[in-house]
Order: C-alpha cells, then structure tokens, then sequence
C-alpha cells in the first residue's frame, strides 16, 4: 500500500513536526505579539515580517492547522443521511464541501502558507509595527484576505493580498498552486518502486477535478457548493429532479465511513457524475489531510501534542 504522506512530506513546512508546544494563538495573533520585526518598507497590500524564534512559529502554525483540520473532522461526521428521503443529499454537499475547504486550509498551512482575514484592527497594528522600525513610509495596510508564506532559510513571513476575489475563490487559487507545485516535486523524487508517479496521477486528477468546466483557478468544488447552497440545483433537494442514482447509491453506502485511504480513492475523470466526482475528491481532501497529520505525529519526537490532544483525538471519538 503506499503512503501518500510519505511523498508530500517533502514539500511540508521545514520543521513543522518539530512543533512541541500547546500554543493559545495561531499565526496572526502571534505576529501581533512575537518577537518579529519589519526592516523593509511595507506596500499597501505588502509586507514581510523577520522573525527570530522560527520554533514559535510553527508552534502557531500548529494551532491554525490543528483548529481547521477539527472543524474538517467534525464537519464531515456531523449530518448523517436520512433513511426516509434517502435521496436527500444538500446538505451533505454543502457539508463535505466545508469539510474540505477546512481540511485545505489545515494542509496549505502544513505545506507553509496561511490564508488569513486581516481585519482593520490587525492591519492597523501591523502598520503600527512598520512605524516603529520605520518602514512604513506613510502607507497604511489595507485589511483584506491575505496570503503568509513562511520561508525558514531567509527567516521571514512575507505576507501579501490575495486581490479582489472573494475569499474561498482566492483560496482554492492558492491551493491549486501548492498541489502542483507538491505534484512536480513527487514526480521528481527518485523513486525505484515507481511509486512516485502513482502519486503524481493521483495528484494530477484532483487538479483535473477542481479545475474542471473552466475553473482554472482551481474552485470547481466552490462552484458546486454554491449551486447547491444558493441555486438548489442537481437534484439535492426535494424533490431531487434528475438527481444521478450512482451519486444517490455512493452516498448511501459510503456517507458516514469517510475514513479511508486516500489513495483509495477513484479521481478518474472518466466518471462524467459531477456529484460524485465532487463528493471523492472533497473526501480525498479531507483524508489527505488526516494522513498527513499522523505522518507528522509519527514523525515528532514530541508527537505533536496539540494535534494529539486536539483534531486526531476528534478522529478517534469519531471512530469510537
């Protein structure tokens, strides 16, 4: 069986199974109150922060991933499906749709990128922070959704706007570009067994998947959602009209056991069900992430106790 984890690892965050305390506060908060500083000039929708204790970083770090892989978790166990309108499906796409989005935050910030909210409270105070280095040079920061990219060889966080899209489109733009930068880095691995460019494949797919119908920016799965959420289209509500019965049988049998293997699971584009093409590779997200986080536990000499204590510990009362 391969471990799908053992090839990502590669392209994780330097250090992140390192991570042995119990933080309070994720990444932001502690940009607020670390020992950080800006020693260039700042832009609008620009900065970068030098950071001195790496370690407290990724403890941060740790926390975030750790909050958004339990929302993942619980999301997807928390709407179970109704024997007597079997075929009601909403809300388990909309559901396991926020499960995955969840889960793509938890692994960007493994791979050492932060998706955040600045709001103009914590733009100010980054402004501020500017100002007493004297790198403001009259520009405020603008709130906004905002990328953090960790970079431990130059020891910074260089922060940036993500633009004028809306949050999860900008999101899933940002996820796309960390899964085929992982996907080039496996299928560059030196790798007897082969085994590599399985992975590559499986990689390759989800990208096929979530940029499908001209989503180049990778939020195919967004799009579904909001056709379900806000259109009430594809046959998920009442009275289910043209509603796919192999997306109906799948759910049926698979809703409700989403722990498995992720490599296990079918991404082939042949399959022209867009349902179920959304609900595999949200479930493949979802488990992607769970994997990598025992990978990192196995990992930690200190067995990342927040992660421990905190999201795999939900996956375990999950099930029981």
């Amino acid at each position: 069986m391969i471990n799908i984890s053992e090839y990502i690892q590669h392209s994780w965050l330097s250090g992140i199974h390192e991570a042995s305390r119990k933080p309070s506060k994720g990444l932001v908060d502690y940009l607020l109150t670390g020992p950080v500083a800006i020693v260039s000039q700042i832009e609008q929708k620009k900065l970068e922060f030098t950071i001195s204790d790496y370690k407290a970083v990724t403890d941060s770090i740790t926390f975030d991933i750790n909050r958004f892989s339990s929302a993942s978790f619980e999301s997807i166990s928390s709407v179970s499906r109704l024997t007597n309108i079997p075929k009601s499906a909403a809300w388990i796409v909309i559901s396991t749709y926020y499960a995955a989005y969840f889960a793509g935050h938890a692994l960007l910030r493994i791979f050492g990128t932060s998706c955040s909210n600045i709001d103009t409270t914590t733009a100010r105070h980054f402004t501020s922070i500017a100002d007493t280095y004297g790198q403001r040079n009259g520009v405020t920061i603008a709130a906004g959704y905002y990328a953090a990219r960790i970079d431990r060889s130059s020891s910074t966080i260089k922060i940036e706007s993500m633009g004028d899209k809306g949050v999860h489109e900008a999101f899933w733009q940002e996820f796309l570009a960390a899964i085929k930068k992982t996907s080039e880095h496996v299928l560059g691995l030196d790798d007897p067994s082969g085994n590599n460019q399985i992975v590559y494949l499986k990689l390759s797919n989800l990208i096929r998947i979530i940029t499908k119908n001209g989503k180049n920016g990778g939020n195919w799965l967004s799009f579904v959602r909001n056709n379900v959420n806000y259109r009430h289209e594809m046959g998920t509500w009442f009275p289910y009209t043209n509603q796919s019965t192999t997306f109906s049988n799948a759910i049926l049998t698979k809703h409700g056991n989403w722990i498995v293997d992720p490599m296990s699971i079918e991404l082939d584009l042949g399959n022209k069900d867009d349902l179920l093409q959304f609900y595999n590779a949200c479930i493949f997200i979802v488990n992607l992430c769970r994997i990598s986080l025992h990978r990192i536990s196995e990992l930690s000499p200190h067995k990342m106790p927040l992660v421990e204590s905190g999201s795999l510990k939900l996956v375990r009362l999950i099930t029981g």
